[in-house]
């Protein structure tokens, strides 16, 4: 009887084991779930994504080969259903540099073009479109002048008024520029941010600070920075008079790398700007690494990567997840990654160090995730939810024969690292737990049905009665 009891122990174990397991597993479904944008089967190369939601419209687009052309297309996700993948401009020449914005019920699209259907087609040129839910995108427009000779690239969409400040760099010869146009149903004169300042100023971004408007970029200007190389300068911006203030130096004075790509957010009253540079001071070694700038009244520095750190992290982008700080970028560091290639990462910044990071692209596989040259990734919060949209050559999330873009939904992003082994991206481990689970039931009902389950007393016998012969 004590094999039998000890059976019994063993098998009421095995389904508590069973249950808990299934229990956490299931905890964990969609905290981690990864789906293809583009067409599937198609042979474009779909690069630099850029994601925007209102109203319950979520509005992911993209630039896409087109022969000899690159142009844009778009999906849009509508109570859970996707229209489709549309183009959003046609004509031929090239667009780069796109970004999406929400603003007052609608969604914003800024980025630099060529296309000679409604530019001079002589120069590079920032165009602007408008995403009406009702109707889809509006004919784009023309914020710089045509028949200028600077190229202008790099567009920055900021909310402001129920429309739209647009930032970008123009550059001409060996100097660069900011500029700053704002829309509200007509476009204004764009005005010259740095117009006194000298050499190199690119790639803008900005946010608004209580009502002041802050702008970063990246400068050459060596009357403002105090060195030889690019460095992140930021400065209040008085859209009244037209005028800077304020203007700081954040990355370190006595490098000699290029501090390049800040991105901004505000956030509980405080401002804060995200960059990358190779400079010592961000990160040891020779790779690139993210430096990180805040601003509550007084400016404080820090460095994101960690002393480990063997690979470059590029491309910061900074948004806001449940009333906390969040970063996304672009790493190949093998101890962050898993593995080989370019992959996307996200982090919750504590305080001014990163929390546990989150691959959200394949690490341990081979492929190239993310832009290598200009920025593939982009991450906004949707309710609740983390939403990353990101460029991908990876098989295991598409075709595998081209450049696709692919978005991911995080939504339990506060747990530890998730392995790749444990996405939820095809079905595998909800089916697992519902098998073990009903399996485990399935085992308890036929041991409480038997007789072995049955109690010592229920099993012994009536005992004969002796009786004696005479």
């Amino acid at each position: 009887m004590t094999a039998c009891r000890t059976g019994k122990v063993t098998i009421i174990t095995l389904f508590l084991v069973l249950f808990l397991i299934s229990i956490n597993l299931l905890s964990g479904v969609n905290a981690f779930y990864t789906t293809e944008i583009t067409e599937a089967g198609d042979s474009r190369i779909d690069r630099s994504p850029s994601i925007a939601e209102t109203g319950g419209a979520l509005v992911v687009a993209w630039l896409a080969s087109e022969g000899s052309n690159v142009n844009i297309r778009y999906n849009v996700r509508y109570q859970g259903t996707w229209s489709g993948v549309e183009k959003l401009v046609e004509g031929t020449g090239n667009e780069r540099d796109l970004a999406l914005c929400a603003s007052g019920g609608l969604i914003y699209a800024a980025w630099a073009t060529d296309n000679s259907q409604y530019t001079s087609g002589l120069d590079w040129d920032i165009a602007l479109s408008i995403y009406y839910p009702e109707t889809g995108w509006n004919t784009p427009i023309e914020l710089t002048v045509s028949n200028d000779t600077a190229n202008d690239y790099a567009p920055c969409l900021v909310p402001y008024q129920n429309g739209v400040i647009v930032l970008w760099h123009s550059i001409e010869g060996v100097e660069g520029h900011i500029l700053l146009a704002t829309y509200n149903s007509v476009p204004s004169e764009a005005l010259v941010v740095t117009k006194d300042w000298k050499g190199m100023n690119l790639n803008p971004s900005a946010v608004f600070l209580d009502d002041k408007l802050w702008i970063a970029w990246s400068s050459g200007d060596n009357a403002y920075t105090n060195s030889m190389d690019m460095d992140i300068v930021a400065a209040s911006f008085h859209l009244q008079n037209h005028s800077l203030d304020e203007i700081v130096q954040l990355s370190d004075t006595a490098d000699t790398e290029d501090d390049m790509y800040p991105s901004m957010l505000t956030l509980n009253n405080c401002l804060y700007i995200a960059w990358q540079s190779k400079d010592k001071s961000v990160g040891p070694g020779d790779d690139m690494d993210i430096g990180l700038a805040m601003y509550n009244g007084t400016w404080s520095t820090h460095a994101l990567s960690s002393s480990h750190d063997t690979g470059d992290d590029v491309y910061p982008l900074l948004f806001p997840f449940k009333s906390s700080v969040w970063l996304s970028w672009q790493s190949s560091d093998p101890s962050i990654t898993g593995g080989d290639g370019w992959d996307i990462a996200v982090a919750e910044i504590n305080g001014t160090t990163l929390g546990s990071v989150l691959v959200v692209s394949e690490g341990k596989d081979s492929a190239d995730s993310g832009g290598t040259v200009v920025p593939g990734h982009d991450a906004i919060q949707v309710d609740e939810e983390i939403i990353v949209v990101w460029e991908t050559t990876s098989a295991l999330l598409t075709d595998g024969t081209d450049r696709d873009i692919v978005m991911t939904s995080l939504s339990q992003p506060g747990q530890e690292k998730i392995e790749d082994d444990d996405r939820i991206d095809n079905g595998i481990i909800p089916i697992f737990v519902i098998v073990g689970f009903l399996g485990g039931c399935v085992v308890f009902w036929f041991l409480k049905k038997s007789r072995f389950w049955k109690r010592k007393d229920d099993e012994e016998k009536p005992k004969r009665k002796k009786h004696s012969r005479n």
